[in-house]
Formats: C-alpha cells, structure tokens, sequence
C-alpha cells in the first residue's frame, strides 16, 4: 500500500468520513523544536539560529510544492488534516509540528495554520544524513 493511500485509510477511519489529499510533498531539513526557539530581548519576542535556517531552507521547497500542485492563493475555508513522517539526525528531538504548521502558512500554502485540526504523526526516523519531514496535507471536508 503506497502512503498516500496508508495515509487516507488511516484519516477515513479515525474521522470516519472521506478525506481529500490536497498536497504531498517532502521538506529537506532538520526540522527544529518550535518549542525553545524563541528568545526574549526588551520584551520582543525573536527568532533563534536554528529556526531562521529552516524557514530559509522551507520556503523555496514549499514554493515548489505550490506550482507542482497549482496552488496560487493560500487555501482557505477548509478544515485540513497533516499526515506526517519525520526524520530528525537523532531521537534526541521532542516532536512538534509548531514550526512546521506556522511555516505552511508564511509560505502560503494555508491561509491560516489554525485550519489543521487533525495532525498524525507516523513515527520518529533517524536518518543522520538526510533529516526531512514527508508530509500531506488532506481536506476533512467540513
């Protein structure tokens, strides 16, 4: 069974209503904990190192994932499932898709990331040389 069908199984039988793939893609990249990223100096918030690296490494990706599925306005007034695979260098990680979720809406994909209301994630992989996150997007049609 490829993933994309593993994927809409998985999502039809937890929601129990068909879903739609929107978008499949793959972000090359160490994907950073939004958690303790962030620092605080004279009470404005800033980014660290880590996330401006993988933002700059994010957009171009997710640009080409827009023009591959002909996507040329944020999507919007949808309710949107992530489906995910992540492989970080280590286990050392703790898993969140914050800063993922939040870079799907600067790069336009989503109009707000607060349309995903459903996020699976299929296991932590280690793959030391090539760290990415596989992911689909999927509309719950409500």
């Amino acid at each position: 069974m490829t993933q994309n069908l593993k994927a809409q199984k998985c999502l039809s039988q937890y929601l129990e209503k068909n879903v739609e793939l929107i978008l499949q893609g793959t972000i090359l990249g160490h994907l950073p904990s939004g958690k303790n990223q962030y620092g605080i100096s004279k009470k404005i918030l800033y980014k660290q190192a880590p996330i401006i690296g993988y933002e700059k490494d994010f957009l171009p990706q997710a640009q080409v994932l827009k023009n591959k599925y002909k996507i040329p306005q944020p999507l919007e007034d949808m309710v949107v499932a992530v489906y995910a695979k992540i492989y970080f260098r280590d286990y050392r990680r703790d898993v969140d898709l914050i800063l993922f979720c939040d870079l799907l809406q600067k790069s336009l994909i989503l109009k707000n990331d607060r349309m995903i209301r459903v996020k699976f994630i299929d296991g932590i992989h280690v793959d030391k040389v090539n760290p990415r996150i596989e992911f689909e997007l999927y509309d719950l049609h409500e």
